[in-house]
């Protein structure tokens, strides 16, 4: 089994997978920005890549071990997280070519961050860092695990742990 050390998500060391905005405290233009009431539009935009409605979906993932057992990827729509009230750590790696723990990455990503994942970036359940459970908001187009969904498991002596 492999070990990876989950590094905190940033910009720089996410870009190639995606984009990140820290929700509670947004950096971009908004109308009313350090007012009583703001409103940021377009903070980050998600291209759905097909012409189902976006979908608001709800993940809850409880404790457990860090071990990276299976991934998912979609080759059209980027998928966009929000950890609503924990701390989690995603992974991600590229869904194309040879699938194995050497391409996988870990990042630590705190609660109120919104990661958007770029089509074909592979990933997987999410980790919880410092809370029994977390509730984190999925977003995708209606239908993805229908019609965009490609995943896969790792042989056991390929599985990832990932350290925090």
């Amino acid at each position: 089994m492999r070990t990876i050390q989950a590094k905190p998500i940033t910009r720089e060391n996410f870009r190639s997978y995606g984009e990140i905005v820290d929700m509670f405290h947004p950096d971009c233009w908004g109308f009313g920005a350090g007012t009583e009431s703001a409103f940021f539009p377009d903070a980050l935009t998600l291209p759905m890549g097909n012409n189902n409605p976006p979908s608001v979906c709800i993940c809850q993932v409880k404790k457990r071990e860090n071990i990276i057992t299976n991934y998912e990827y979609h080759d059209y729509t980027c998928e966009g997280l929000l950890p609503i009230d924990a701390d989690i750590v995603i992974y991600a790696g590229w869904g194309f070519g040879e699938i194995g723990p050497e391409c996988i990455e870990a990042f630590v990503v705190p609660a109120g961050t919104f990661v958007k994942l770029k089509p074909g970036v592979l990933h997987g359940t999410q980790f919880v860092v410092d809370k029994e459970q977390a509730t984190i908001l999925c977003e995708l187009p209606g239908r993805t695990f229908a019609t965009d969904f490609k995943g896969g498991s790792f042989e056991e002596k390929d599985y990832i742990k990932v350290e925090v």
